[in-house]
């Protein structure tokens, strides 16, 4: 199994790609186990608290209390590595940003230990604040009082008369588009097929060692990895062929305002798309 071969990454892109189509606390569970097992403590502590978060806006919260309970006690194991940041912005409202990622100023935010720079507002009026935080920090970034500053007189830009539309060009990026999900789609029905392969695997080994489907106590590892491997080729099917779906949606248009020739590879593992103007 990959995830316990230490090949997370695949792992954490086929459940990243199975939370852009549905945002499920559990999906957001397992992204944050992977970010974990990569040691990548800032980005898994976020996500527990993400996840957390998830099932406790959701619609049916009992359905999802164990999903919280368990980022929950994640989250707090892993406290010992990362700072904690509280981002403080008052009454005002603009972006907060950190290591080029938005992130919310309602949550404590993760950081790895080390330096650290919070930009706060527009590109107009952005405020910085820069500092060191070591692992176990706890710290407030006071973005609460806006800074004095003297107003800046902005030259208008002239008016730009709107360009006539050329539909071969406007179906430029809906072709490009739409292969690139295509080829998003061929990785996870990759994905899918490797992982259901080892799902039959399984499921053939405890057909004859598991009678009466009852296994033994020294099979329990093995359950349990199957259970895993069933759980991301699921996963990866839905997002392979969602993602698939999505390519010929956007494709099919694109091509229909482009007279020229559009030529789409695709195989069992990659996807290109050609072209031709």
């Amino acid at each position: 199994m990959k995830v316990q071969r230490g090949e997370r990454s695949d792992a954490l892109a086929a459940f990243q790609a199975s939370f852009e189509i549905v945002a499920s606390p559990n999906t957001k569970l397992l992204i944050a186990h992977q970010f974990a097992g990569l040691e990548r403590w800032a980005d898994a502590y976020n996500a527990y608290s993400e996840a957390a978060e998830l099932a406790s806006q959701a619609e049916d919260q009992a359905k999802y209390s164990t999903t919280r309970a368990d980022a929950l006690a994640a989250r707090n194991e892993i406290t010992g590595r990362i700072a904690r940041l509280r981002i403080d912005v008052g009454s005002r409202t603009g972006p907060v940003v950190i290591g080029g990622q938005e992130v919310s100023a309602l949550l404590d935010v993760a950081v790895n230990p080390g330096p650290v720079v919070v930009v706060f507002g527009p590109e107009s009026g952005r405020e910085t604040r820069s500092f060191d935080v070591s692992a176990g920090d706890e710290r407030v970034v006071d973005f609460a009082t806006a800074p004095n500053t003297e107003p800046v007189n902005v030259p208008t830009k002239p008016e730009v008369l709107p360009a006539e539309v050329d539909e071969s060009s406007a179906a430029v990026p809906l072709m490009v588009a739409g292969g690139v999900f295509l080829a998003l789609g061929a990785g996870g029905i990759a994905t899918f097929a490797a992982f259901g392969v080892m799902t039959v695997d399984h499921e053939d080994q405890f057909a004859l060692e598991c009678p009466n489907k009852v296994c033994p106590a020294s099979l329990r590892d093995e359950v349990q990895a199957a259970e895993t491997d069933k759980l991301v080729a699921n996963i990866a099917a839905a997002a392979g062929f969602g993602s698939a779906a999505l390519g010929l949606a956007l494709l099919i248009p694109g091509a229909v305002l482009n007279s020229q020739a559009v030529v789409v590879q695709a195989g069992p593992t990659s996807a290109s798309l050609a072209l031709r103007f």
